[in-house]
């Protein structure tokens, strides 16, 4: 069993690429960090003066937020499953628990020790099995800026 976990791990890590790199995909751009999204899906920006939260929504449904600032506040429950994740070469733990809408994903990534912002906060929440899956590999192509494989043709 705890090899079809690491087989499993191995393989959807190794389908970021392909996932980014593909001609319906754009970057956007966020705090000196960018994530891989596809062409149908916008991402809005409301900043405030000690944080800023990117809203990323496909025909008006919101799919993923994520939040940079020092001060995340995950809404996790007492029973959520606790997991050490590493996104973009980013320490962090992602918390799954069950909510109203369904399930919520919570996850908080350390990004730097002094500088602005020292945490991103990546969050979904009743999701579809298709939404999920998406928004899963949109996580997993969060990287800093300057990290970026080269996508021209």
């Amino acid at each position: 069993m705890n090899m079809t976990m690491i087989i499993a791990g191995i393989s959807v890590f190794m389908a970021v690429p392909a996932f980014s790199k593909r001609p319906d995909m754009k970057q956007i751009e966020m705090e000196k960090h960018v994530i891989s999204i596809p062409e149908n899906i916008s991402c809005i920006t409301r900043s405030e003066e000690d944080f800023s939260i990117h809203s990323c929504r496909k025909e008006g449904r919101l799919l993923l937020s994520i939040y940079f600032g020092n001060h995340p506040d995950a809404k996790k429950s007492k029973d959520a499953l606790k997991e050490y994740v590493n996104i973009g070469g980013y320490n962090g733990t992602r918390f799954k628990s069950k909510s109203a809408a369904g399930d919520r994903v919570d996850i908080i990534l350390t990004l730097m020790d002094r500088e602005w912002p020292q945490r991103a906060h990546l969050f979904y929440e009743g999701l579809k099995k298709t939404e999920t899956k998406l928004v899963e590999n949109i996580i997993r192509s969060f990287s800093k800026k300057e990290d970026l494989p080269d996508v021209s043709p």
